[in-house]
């Protein structure tokens, strides 16, 4: 399971998080659930998040 996945599946099922609650959490308090977890995930890469970012981005008005 990728390092992104794990922390999805931490983030809903651990902390009873809905996925729109999980992408509207700060970097602080995704750093905060992550070190919370405690299950050995690994931080995304740069990679992970480029792609992240890329496949979601912001929306703009």
């Amino acid at each position: 399971m990728s390092a992104w996945r794990a922390f999805f599946a931490a983030a809903v099922l651990r902390f009873g998080l809905s996925p729109g609650d999980v992408w509207a959490l700060s970097v602080g308090e995704w750093l905060a659930l992550a070190d919370a977890a405690g299950d050995g995930a690994a931080a995304l890469t740069g990679a992970e998040l480029t792609f992240l970012v890329q496949q979601y981005p912001d929306e703009t008005s």
